[in-house]
């Protein structure tokens, strides 16, 4: 559900946590091909930065915050115009898959 374990295996985005190694190798193949997912900031080795992400999600305040688990009542009140926009914005997990699927979507470089 996190993201962290994204990366390109044999070329094609995938959660490495849920993979299981034994039916990448039925298919006679010798090695396993990893690779950091090509549209975020590699920090090291398989894992990128996806910051940019989650800066836009929180840009868009497609969560509510929540400080500690205590039962805060009811959240905050909202139109069901307001309600349809925000919806399809719930269901994103924020790992960034679809990103990398993405040919619209580019690495952009911050100098």
């Amino acid at each position: 559900m996190c993201g962290s374990c994204n990366m390109l295996i044999y070329g094609c985005v995938r959660q490495a946590c849920s993979l299981l190694v034994d039916r990448l190798l039925d298919e006679e193949r010798s090695a396993i091909e990893l690779r950091p997912m090509s549209k975020f900031p590699v920090i090291r080795h398989l894992f990128v930065d996806r910051h940019r992400l989650l800066r836009a999600l929180e840009k868009r305040e497609c969560w509510i915050p929540v400080d500690g688990y205590a039962d805060m009542g009811p959240g905050p009140r909202q139109s069901a115009a307001q309600q349809e926009k925000n919806y399809p914005l719930s269901q994103c997990m924020s790992r960034g898959c679809c990103l990398e699927a993405c040919a619209q979507y580019q690495l952009v470089t911050v100098t």
